[in-house]
């Protein structure tokens, strides 16, 4: 079945002022940079960066997580442009980076500090050149990373997961990568489809991947030239990205109705600059319960390449700007990946580096004075175990649940109607099925709804008749 991709203009207009609470993370003399973020369940910052010193460079992790700042080193390192961190359920971080230990011969590192301190390993020590990964923790807590693998001729992008330390999995996901140079890729994980990985193709357009037995499954999103896609799947399993159209607009783009729709959110960016690097997030993220609106933050540059962060959200059916930093001839640039979040209570966090009066870069946080998306409440653990499976074949519904809890199971159209109540009741834990009798059920998206313990879950299905 052919999808066809919507494009809707839409007008940009400038958002009420967010006040943001800025600190300077490090102090030293010594220039710090590239600066991307995680936050923890509790909604506390992790912040990972790179510092050169006078003849060595270090990766190092800041946290606010005890209530002041703290600064870790995590491994030292002769060049590392690209790295990622995520936080698990037990508030460790997990790293992942390139570097070198022969020359030209890069091999992707991981660390973490379970035990206290951050201890790395070489995953790919193989004689091939890996670069550039992208760290992401999925719901039962294991740490997924995506790279490329490059030779002479191309370059290929995989993907894998960690186990004990050791990459288990790593397969080819792709061999229609952009070639020039990079520009971006990410990946997001949905209770009913897996893995989906977002990069820009050999024919410079947005492509998706999802994880699929005997392959990889594709598909081409847009026919845009397009860089830098930040990715997010809702409790209802759609998928929503942000990424730059060649560097003169900022698009967001989600498959929620079915089909891919594109809108433009700004298209503003001076005469000779660019927009550039979006960070996408949504509304209740952290929580199990309905995806609200999307906020967005980027780079806007000029011809001079001074860059300011902005930010952008659609308080009604248009989208709205404005400038989080904008202090003339100064620079403020996070790293490539993750810079920007939204906590549980709704305040949104950001990370990028400064030139301080002496020159000296440094590493600066940012927090929203007030909440800038709706709060949402969760809990402590959230219960990674209580998520519903779906499957079309036999249009049976599972779901696990961590102990004996009343639960209800309910079935929503794609509109947000009730279909039906499917259960009512004591369950045991562990898995349970349930079966849905689809004969009177009009062909169409649906959603099913688990309610159990003051937490509740959603997972989208197909219905195709």
């Amino acid at each position: 079945m052919k999808k066809t991709v919507f494009l809707v203009f839409s007008l940009t207009a400038l958002l009420t002022a967010v006040e943001w609470n800025t600190v300077q993370i490090t102090q030293e003399n010594y220039d710090a940079f590239s600066p991307v973020l995680a936050l923890d369940h509790a909604g506390k910052a992790r912040i990972l960066f790179i510092q050169w010193g006078e003849e060595s460079a270090f990766l190092k992790t800041a946290s606010n997580a005890t209530g002041s700042w703290s600064i870790k080193n995590v491994a030292q390192v002769n060049e590392a442009e690209v790295y990622s961190i995520d936080v698990d359920e037990h508030g460790n971080s997990h790293v992942a980076y390139f570097d070198y230990l022969i020359e030209d011969n890069y091999d992707i590192f991981y660390a973490t500090d379970k035990e206290g301190s951050f201890a790395s390993v070489n995953l790919t020590d193989d004689g091939l050149l890996q670069v550039a990964p992208v760290l992401k923790i999925d719901r039962e807590g294991a740490p997924h990373i995506i790279y490329v693998q490059a030779d002479e001729v191309n370059a290929q992008l995989y993907h894998g997961w960690l186990e004990d330390g050791e990459l288990k999995g790593a397969e080819k996901i792709t061999t229609n990568l952009y070639q020039d140079d990079y520009i971006g890729y990410d990946m997001v994980f949905d209770p009913l489809h897996g893995v989906h990985v977002f990069y820009i193709g050999d024919d410079t357009y947005l492509w998706k991947a999802t994880s699929g037995e005997p392959a990889w499954l594709k598909e081409k999103i847009n026919s845009l030239s397009s860089e830098w896609p930040s990715a997010v799947a809702d409790p209802m399993g759609s998928l929503h990205v942000a990424y730059d159209a060649d560097r003169a607009s900022i698009h967001y783009t989600t498959n929620a109705s079915g089909t891919w729709q594109d809108e433009i959110v700004t298209d503003n960016a001076p005469e000779g600059g660019g927009d550039w690097r979006p960070n996408l997030v949504l509304d209740n993220l952290f929580g199990y319960h309905a995806v609200g609106k999307p906020h967005i933050a980027w780079i806007r540059y000029g011809s001079d390449y001074w860059g300011d962060l902005w930010y952008s959200t659609k308080p009604d059916a248009n989208w709205a700007e404005e400038a989080i930093t904008s202090e003339p001839g100064k620079d403020e640039w996070p790293g490539f990946g993750r810079y920007f979040a939204i906590d549980a209570e709704g305040y949104g966090h950001i990370v990028y580096d400064y030139p301080d009066s002496e020159e000296i870069w440094q590493i600066m946080y940012a927090k929203s004075k007030e909440p800038i998306a709706e709060p949402v409440a969760i809990a402590e653990d959230p219960p990674r175990n209580l998520s519903p499976s779906l499957s079309i074949c036999g249009a049976q519904i599972r779901f696990s649940i961590p102990q004996s809890s009343f639960i209800r199971l309910t079935l929503y159209d794609a509109s947000g109607r009730m279909v039906k109540e499917l259960a009512s009741g004591t369950y045991p834990a562990g898995q349970n099925e349930i079966g849905v009798n689809s004969s009177a059920l009009p062909a169409g998206v649906y959603f099913a709804r688990l309610e159990s313990n003051n937490a509740s879950v959603n997972a989208r299905m197909v219905l195709i008749k």
